[in-house]
Order: structure tokens, then sequence, then C-alpha cells
């Protein structure tokens, strides 16, 4: 015979949960434990929520078209920065080749990285495509790696992140982002990765 358990979580006027577990035939137990509060000992909560998400996110031109010019690459990054300010976001540092961009972005508490890099794809793609006939036809890939940060790491990705030109005379943009994705530990499917 299976017995089926069951979980909740009560809230009370006290600032305290109680966690009742039963049964189907009825039986409770019933644990109290204190609400997850800041360190003050006068029982205050944590006046604001104080974040720090660093960001580095990579994407490339849509089947890798040498797209992004010596002479548009300075406005582009440029008009991400604004992209991101207008996101409750800060575009930290930037590099890239022709194919592909690198942004460490300084990542808001309030909106999701996916609503970020939907307004950073979308809204820049079609200020470049207002920039001449030679861009009419440029897209973003449909996806994009994005890997957190911590501040102790940031100096270093920096200075490779101006050295993007430099690293991809050796190594190509996908070598580059599966050794990304493997260092981090992110399962992948290839089939999708270069869309």
């Amino acid at each position: 015979m299976t017995v089926q358990r069951w979980l909740f979580l009560v809230a009370s006027a006290e600032r305290t949960n109680s966690v009742a577990v039963g049964s189907a035939y009825g039986s409770r137990i019933e644990h109290t434990i204190p609400t997850l509060r800041g360190s003050n000992t006068k029982g205050a909560g944590m006046a604001q929520p104080l974040v720090n998400l660093l960001v580095h996110v990579i994407f490339s031109t849509k089947d890798r078209q040498a797209l992004i010019t010596p002479e548009i690459e300075p406005e582009l990054f440029a008009y991400f920065g604004g992209i991101l300010k207008n996101n409750e976001s800060r575009l930290i540092d930037t590099g890239g080749t022709t194919d592909h961009v690198h942004l460490l972005i300084s990542q808001s508490k309030n909106i999701a990285l996916s609503t970020i890099m939907k307004y950073l794809k979308k809204d820049s793609s079609i200020w470049i495509k207002s920039k001449g006939a030679g861009f009419r036809n440029f897209h973003w890939q449909g996806g994009y790696g994005a890997f957190s940060i911590n501040k102790a790491d940031q100096a270093g990705l920096k200075t490779y992140l101006v050295n993007q030109k430099e690293h991809h005379r050796k190594k190509s943009f996908k070598e580059e982002l599966i050794q990304f994705l493997d260092e981090y530990g992110i399962e992948y499917d290839e089939r999708y990765l270069w869309n």
C-alpha cells in the first residue's frame, strides 16, 4: 500500500512559518521555523536588495557572417551600452571580432537575463540595419552563451575581451564557445548550437 505524503508551509503574523507534514490518513506533525531575515538582532529584514550580478555574454552574427566592421564596432558597442542602461543594467566592457561579440554586463536585479538579451539583440539589429545597404540583411544568431563572473576574475576577463582579435588568429569562435561551455559544465547539443 502506498501512503501519500504532503507538505505545506503556513506563514504567520509572528514572522514564523509552520511546516506541516502529514499523510493521506490524516496524521500531522507541525514544526515552527523562523522566517529568514537579515543579521539585525531586532528582527527587521534587510531594507533593500544588494546585488552584484556580473555576466559574460557571447553571441555571434547569424551564420557567423563577418558583418561587424571596424568602422561600425565602436558605435555598436556604445549602442549596446544604451540598451543596457534602458534595462537597468550596465555595460562594463566589450570585445569581439567581425562575427561575434563579448559583453561584460552588470545585470539588473529586476530584469531577467533573457529579457535583457532579447532587447540587446533586437534593438541593435534594427539599429545596425539602418547603417547602410551592406547591413540590410543583418541578423544575430538565435542563441547566446552567458557565464557568471566572480568580481575577482573581472580584470582577467577585461584583458581577454580587449585581446579578442589577437586571440581569434589562433582559435575560431566555435572552438572558443565550446571551451567556455565545457569549462562551465554546460550541456549542449551541437546540432542547435550554431543557428
